[in-house]
């Protein structure tokens, strides 16, 4: 057997050579007993967190049938036995993190994510550790805490004897956030955006929030698909723990050529799925571990046209179990945005490639708020075009994964997450009321190693300095602003203008035209120098409906209410018919005021 081991058991032997490259542990200390030591090539000196790393691995792997048992209060055996292998197969990969492991802070705070709690405590509790001066405290969520989960994986794995400064906390969240949240270098949270901010404004000034949110990671089947293996993964996405995971599909698009044949087989694949209690190893759905959740999940099937509940459809309220339910629809405005926590699927025909695009870009930006990966299976221009990661300068729609769902694509040792706030991201308090904020994938090490660096965000200036520093990139970009809208809407252009900064536009025009649209999309970014393309914001609105908007104010959409922020606000760069855009400015001034003012009067101010 080959053994990596400290240089302190070594220091008395000569190491001039031997026909291996590598000690024999056992050699090692027959040498040492007898006095005589052996000659090597090489002492290779082993990090702690190879020793400790290979030391969880080998309790895991003894432990593994207690840590069914314990698990089975919350999850199915198969997603324990796909923690186990996931956990095993990232500590494998430990040596990958030596980059990071030499940048320290003094501590990091952890909320715990609601599922996965083996994978979720080696993620984002033990392998931090390796980067803490003092200690990683960790508060499990309200059901593990309920159900004495971490004190159980802790004994079943010996975690508190290999991992002295990891400290669990179960106190209540409120009193978890008063107490450690403000000392912390790090914290890091998996949860609502509500209680994100409300974390934001506790932690201290120069500490960093990691945010892993609720993604947006919808399945897409187009024309040449191997529909086979798209139900098959489409149907281990949704209904994997039950339906109880943030990267399940909150919506499966499939191309009306081939809705029927999909729907078979995706039919097929759930109705084989087994029912029951987590005590049977063969079960693939069972109870609901949220009351919140269930009762969302009544309101689903309530609210549900009866002809397109195509399975399931049933709830078991003595078992807290919900049946696995597939619900259809044509492609719409209205088609489902929510999280579904659950084993609920919503699956929807589209005709041609453009029309996903009614989902991905939705009146009130729902989506686009918490993108994160779309799985590509056949082809779709409309999504290929608009990969986060292939055409970057695009406005994006999230990390394409082609021909495999997001299960296939996670790995313990790698970024995981989306280019949107709403699903994960980095916040950086500059002082005591303001930060910074940038949306990426987030692999914890490496951002816990640039944050002790200061490497995550360009150090902000003064206020003057900022006010200079702006004054001149606007006057940069004016002229570039004015000649790609000039070649890229031509004639049809009535005017346009920027305003709050370079990646706010409106755009009003005579009539909608997708392909200018698309290309001003393509080239303003680049043109603009604008990095993160996420932050780009174009308003296009038709002539008439803003003259419509103008003479019957509302602000029944959230397009609505930004357009009209747009129109009453400071402008710059503006192009076109001048005397027409002061004149709808004025109009819409006058019906924002008016508008304001009866909201006030029917509050009763």
């Amino acid at each position: 057997m080959e053994f990596n081991f400290p240089l302190s058991l070594v220091s008395s032997l000569n190491t001039i050579t031997s026909p291996t490259k590598h000690v024999c542990v056992l050699e090692l200390y027959e040498a040492l007993a007898a006095n005589e030591p052996k000659l090597y090539d090489t002492v290779v000196y082993e990090p702690e967190y190879v020793r400790k790393a290979r030391q969880l691995k080998e309790e895991l792997l003894n432990a593994a049938p207690l840590i069914h048992k314990i698990l089975s209060e919350v999850q199915p055996y198969k997603v324990t036995t796909y923690e186990i292998e996931r956990s095993i197969a990232t500590l494998d990969e430990i040596s990958k993190n030596a980059q990071y492991f030499t940048k320290k802070v003094n501590q990091i705070s952890v909320f715990m994510p609601s599922n996965l709690p083996l994978y979720s405590l080696l993620l984002f509790g033990i392998i931090p550790s390796f980067m803490v001066k003092q200690k990683l405290i960790i508060k499990p969520n309200q059901l593990m805490r309920e159900k004495m989960i971490f004190e159980q994986l802790y004994d079943a794995l010996n975690v508190s004897e290999l991992f002295s400064n990891i400290e669990t906390v179960n106190s209540e969240t409120q009193k978890f956030i008063d107490q450690y949240v403000p000392d912390s270098d790090i914290v890091v949270f998996t949860g609502y955006n509500k209680n994100r901010d409300k974390i934001l404004s506790l932690i201290k000034p120069g500490s960093l929030l990691i945010y892993n949110g609720s993604g947006h990671n919808p399945i897409v089947v187009g024309k040449n698909a191997d529909i086979e293996k798209a139900a098959k993964d489409a149907c281990y996405a949704k209904f994997f723990n039950s339906g109880q995971d943030c990267a399940g599909p909150d919506a499966i698009l499939v191309q009306q050529e081939i809705f029927e044949e999909f729907m078979q087989k995706y039919l097929e694949e759930v109705n084989a799925l087994k029912v029951g209690g987590y005590d049977d190893e063969e079960v693939d759905v069972g109870p609901i571990t949220r009351k919140g959740e269930l009762q969302k999940f009544l309101g689903f099937l309530f609210d549900a046209d009866a002809e397109k509940i195509k399975c399931g459809g049933k709830i078991d309220m003595n078992r807290k179990i919900v049946y696995p339910t597939v619900i259809c629809d044509k492609l719409s405005e209205e088609s489902n945005l929510e999280e579904v926590f659950g084993p609920i699927s919503f699956v929807y025909s589209y005709a041609n490639d453009q029309d996903v695009s009614i989902y991905f870009n939705d009146k009130n930006g729902t989506y686009q708020r918490n993108k994160m990966y779309v799985s590509l299976y056949g082809s779709n221009e409309y999504v290929e075009q608009r990969d986060d990661i292939k055409h970057p300068k695009n406005a994006g729609i999230g990390i394409v994964l082609y021909d495999k769902n997001v299960h296939h694509h996670e790995e313990g040792d790698k970024a995981y997450g989306g280019y949107s706030l709403g699903a994960s991201g980095v916040f950086f308090k500059t002082d005591e009321t303001n930060y910074q904020s940038k949306a990426l994938p987030i692999y914890v090490p490496e951002v816990v190693a640039l944050h002790s660096e200061r490497k995550l965000f360009t150090p902000r200036i003064n206020a003057k300095e900022a006010k200079k520093a702006k004054k001149n990139k606007n006057a940069n970009i004016v002229e570039p602003f004015k000649v790609t809208v000039k070649e890229c809407f031509g004639d049809n252009l009535i005017f346009a203008f920027m305003f709050d900064n370079a990646s706010n536009i409106l755009i009003c025009v005579k009539e909608s035209n997708v392909c200018q649209e698309r290309t001003f999309e393509n080239e303003v970014a680049t043109k603009l120098q604008i990095e993160d393309i996420s932050n780009l914001n174009i308003s296009i609105i038709v002539l008439s409906e803003l003259e419509s908007m103008a003479d019957n104010f509302n602000l029944t959409s959230s397009f609505n209410e930004s357009v009209a922020y747009a129109m009453a606000g400071s402008k710059s760069a503006a192009i076109g018919d001048m005397p027409l855009l002061s004149n709808l400015t004025s109009k819409i001034n006058k019906a924002v005021k008016n508008h304001q003012t009866n909201s006030q009067i029917q509050a009763g101010f």
